[in-house]
This record gives C-alpha cells, structure tokens and sequence, in this order.
C-alpha cells in the first residue's frame, strides 16, 4: 500500500473514531434498509445508492466533513456485504459452468470462467482503490478530500454489487 493510500486509510479511520456515535449505527440495519430498497426498486438498483448515507447526513454532526465521510463509508459497508453475496453466487456458477465444460471436447481447451471471474475481480479492486487515490489525490490537503475518497469507494462497491445482480448477467 503506497503512502497516499495510507494516509486516506488514517484519515477514514480517525473520522470513524470521531464520530463514534454516526459509526455506532447498526450495521445490520444499514444492510436491511439497503436490501428493502433494492427489493423495491429491483428495476433500477442504482436508485438505491444513497439510501442510507442521505438519511445519515441528516443527523447530528452527519452534515460535517467527518460525518459525511463516515456516513459514506457506513454505506460503503451494506453495498460490500451485498456485493461479497453477490461475488460468491457468481463463483459458484462459474464452477457449474466450468463444470459443464470440462466434458465438452469443443471447449477443451477453454479459459476456465472461474480463473477469469477471479482476474476481472481481482483486476477491478486494483481499479477501484487507484481511481478512489486519483480522486483523493486531485483533493489531498483540503478538507474534502475525505468525502470524495469515500464517495469513490461506495459509488464504485455499489455499481459493482449492481453489476453482479443475479439478473445482470
């Protein structure tokens, strides 16, 4: 980890100890008012990104630049579990698919789904946390910097889990 991404990992860290009581909220419940919203609005999941950070901003000390920030990064954590599920159920078609596969000698020497699921996956978390530094960096220094690093990361987790929806394909 380079040291740009080192500080924004600290100051992610320092925001959540300074506003304990925004990182207090119930992660359980974060994820449960995102599955309720995904569930309503199964035709457009990208209408549900916000849906626990909006509602956060609007507590006490969630307007601030720290409370901004942890309130993203509470939603970050509903849309990661989400996108953790949604990773695991690809995983497992993969296999069946790899599965089905080996006993085609038409795809014999096919590129196994799995290995290429885990190398897009692993390729776009390498994407993710240079795009959310690129973003940080054209911020670093001022008081923003903080939302913009946590907004790239929820934005990008969010779009990501949407893109594995088990519709999506």
């Amino acid at each position: 980890m380079n040291a740009r991404l080192c500080r924004l990992a600290a100051a992610l860290a320092l925001a959540t100890v300074a506003f304990a009581p925004l990182a207090q909220a119930d992660e359980k419940q974060d994820l449960k008012t995102l599955r309720a919203c995904l569930g309503e609005k199964s035709e457009d999941e990208n209408a549900c990104i916000d849906v626990v950070a909006n509602p956060c901003v609007e507590e006490p000390d969630g307007s601030t630049t720290v409370g901004i920030t942890e309130c993203l990064s509470r939603e970050e954590a509903a849309w990661d579990v989400l996108l953790n599920e949604r990773y695991e159920a690809q995983v497992k078609s993969a296999k069946a698919m790899d599965a089905e596969l080996k006993g085609n000698a038409a795809t014999e020497n096919a590129t196994s789904v799995l290995k290429s699921l885990k190398t897009a996956q692993r390729a776009w978390i390498a994407y993710r946390d240079a795009e959310c530094e690129r973003r940080w960096a054209n911020y670093q220094g001022g008081t923003i910097a903080s939302n913009i690093a946590a907004a790239c990361t929820r934005d990008m987790t969010a779009n990501r889990a949407i893109d594995f929806a088990p519709d999506a394909g």
